[in-house]
């Protein structure tokens, strides 16, 4: 299973969390896109 999680402006440090929780998880595959704009 692999959530897509986007990071973008302000959302970077809600972003951060979720992807820090879920890297602790085995059974998480966690993407994260970064996109400037």
């Amino acid at each position: 299973m692999s959530v897509p999680i986007a990071v973008n402006g302000a959302a970077g440090r809600m972003g951060r969390t979720v992807v820090e929780t879920a890297a602790e998880r085995d059974d998480v595959e966690v993407v994260v896109g970064f996109h400037a704009s």
